[in-house]
């Protein structure tokens, strides 16, 4: 904050980086239209239009082909949000529990993994904001995943089965088992939006290979079991 005092002295922070804008310039890692950015930071689409406004006024935000991205000049800024939403990622672990390992982090929202139960009422972070995700609803789906580590996302919005698929994979994305538990998942939600989901997690080419192997059959990517062996794996949890 500093530095940006110092080479921006003119701009009106207080004005500028409010609540809104820290959660929108979060996601915009990638160029994204006004829906987009509303479907990731779960605000409005006035809110998101508004704040989009302000902070194109000043030069923060540029567009393109209806399409908003971080001007690569404010690259101060562009670290403030970064490290700004990196200490309160690690304050709300702190506060939920000593024992939570972040797993991704996106502005506001956190997908974590604990060995324990951490859900304590003296705690000042807010349960109904403490989804369980992954293989925690597995068994909802009649999936039979035996798992000692619980998997919770921390969100102000309601999760879709979708979001479940996509958390599975972003436990890591470059196992091949981590991959075919989501796409057990997927395969029991009869959802045809893993793409459309996937795009909103920045995942978009990741889940077309995953919609290509479920297409073709056969292994297309290192992070994928062959197919006969994904069969199997799919027998022994159902």
């Amino acid at each position: 904050m500093k530095d940006i005092l110092i080479e921006y002295p003119r701009l009106p922070l207080n004005n500028i980086l409010t609540s809104s804008a820290l959660t929108i310039l979060a996601v915009l890692n990638n160029s994204c239209s006004i829906s987009d950015i509303a479907t990731k930071t779960g605000l409005n689409r006035k809110t998101v239009a508004y704040t989009i406004g302000q902070l194109a006024k000043y030069g923060i935000v540029l567009q393109e082909n209806k399409k908003y991205f971080f001007s690569k000049r404010h690259s101060l800024i562009r670290s403030f949000v970064d490290n700004y939403w990196k200490y309160r990622t690690n304050k709300t672990l702190k506060e939920i529990s000593p024992n939570a390992v972040l797993l991704w982090q996106r502005g506001p929202e956190i997908l974590f993994k604990i060995d324990n139960d951490f859900i304590d009422s003296d705690k000042p972070v807010k349960k109904e904001s403490i989804h369980p995700t992954a293989m925690n609803i597995f068994p909802k789906y009649g999936l039979k995943v035996i798992s000692d580590l619980g998997y919770y996302f921390y969100s102000k919005r309601d999760l879709k089965a979708e979001d479940y698929v996509i958390h599975t994979l972003l436990i890591d994305p470059y196992s091949p088992i981590y991959n075919s538990y989501a796409l057990a998942l997927y395969s029991k939600t009869g959802s045809t939006e893993l793409v459309k989901f996937g795009k909103l997690y920045d995942m978009e080419d990741h889940t077309k290979t995953l919609q290509e192997y479920l297409r073709i059959k056969e292994k297309n990517s290192s992070f994928l079991l062959p197919w006969n062996e994904f069969i199997d794996l799919i027998k022994d949890i159902q």
